[in-house]
């Protein structure tokens, strides 16, 4: 089955990358990994921005200070992933976490030595090589 995804790469001031630590449940795939902040697109969304911006509105309450930047579309196996980038600071204390465990800021020479879910590893090698 094949479906449309967005996903972000979000840094701060500091050029660290937010990363979303998923939940620790056998039924969902990368359980308890670290991954880029995204999901599926809905038949609802009248586009991969929309889409973005309902993803990081659910489960975040988030909205983007500025417009983030469409960077390219990623062919998988099993998906079409949008990939977006966007700069902004969060106080991740008051940043409420609606799925998943937590979220954090990384480093990007620390997020090269996790192992990600999804594909995320090579989206995010693929973004520092730009």
């Amino acid at each position: 089955m094949s479906y449309s995804s967005v996903t972000v790469i979000l840094e701060n001031s500091r050029g660290e990358i937010l990363l979303q630590l998923r939940d620790d449940k056998p039924t969902i795939p990368y359980p308890n990994q670290w991954v880029l902040p995204g999901g599926k697109m809905e038949a609802a969304d009248a586009s991969p921005l929309a889409a973005l911006e309902r993803e990081l509105q659910e489960e975040f309450e988030l909205r983007l200070q500025s417009p983030p930047r469409y960077w390219k579309p990623f062919p998988h196996p099993d998906r079409t992933e949008h990939l977006f980038t966007a700069r902004q600071d969060l106080d991740l204390a008051q940043t409420p976490v609606h799925e998943g465990q937590r979220i954090a800021f990384f480093p990007p020479a620390e997020i090269l030595k996790l192992n990600l879910g999804f594909q995320d590893n090579e989206t995010v090698r693929n973004y520092l090589a730009r």
